[in-house]
């Protein structure tokens, strides 16, 4: 159980940095 919750978490944390790097991509491509 335990193993699945840190599986889950770094599943979560994974995402969030990919989505957090295609919102900057986003404002950078906006900006130029």
């Amino acid at each position: 159980m335990g193993l699945g919750k840190v599986e889950q978490f770094g599943l979560i944390k994974k995402s969030s940095f990919f989505a957090v790097k295609k919102l900057t991509l986003s404002l950078l491509l906006k900006k130029y």
